[in-house]
């Protein structure tokens, strides 16, 4: 008798292996969310914060040119010479400056992005560059936000 087998694609995940500890604690972290009323809290008081990473550029591009323009001129000793770039990013949900729904002292700043450099030639070399960089910050972190939700672009770039 001749079985009639299809083959299928179908997905496999890998799932976090956890101990007894590892179920306890994540057990104790949701049910912090939980009121005393038997609720779960509606985290409006909360933000995210995750990152990106970025090379500006990559090893290998393609270019749409014209056949008068020139490709553009690209070096670097190698690979791990290329800037690498993270973007912070905190997400929280619709934020109103007006009417907050939570104590103005525990949210300070700005939901949008940060942009950083992991380039060691970026990094401020004399005192009167750290405090020019220190005073923008708290001018940036001071000032107020528009009410309701910030949405930026995480990179802008031309492809030319």
């Amino acid at each position: 008798m001749k079985h009639n087998r299809r083959l299928r694609c179908k997905s496999s995940y890998l799932r976090p292996l956890l101990t007894e500890d590892n179920k306890e604690e994540r057990m104790k972290f949701a049910l912090s969310f939980v009121t005393k009323n038997h609720v779960f809290d509606d985290m409006h008081d909360v933000g995210h914060v995750d990152e990106k990473w970025f090379f500006l550029t990559k090893d290998k591009g393609k270019f749409y040119v014209y056949d008068d323009e020139t490709l553009p001129h690209r070096q670097s000793k190698s690979k791990p010479f290329i800037t690498k770039v993270i973007i912070p990013v905190m997400v929280a949900a619709r934020l109103n400056l007006d009417a907050p729904r939570w104590d103005q002292s525990t949210f300070e700043g700005r939901a949008r992005h940060f942009f950083t450099t992991t380039n060691p030639i970026n990094v401020l070399a004399t005192d009167e560059q750290l405090d020019a960089a220190k005073a923008l910050v708290q001018q940036y972190q001071y000032k107020p936000s528009p009410p309701g939700l910030l949405t930026y672009p995480l990179l802008s770039m031309s492809a030319h």
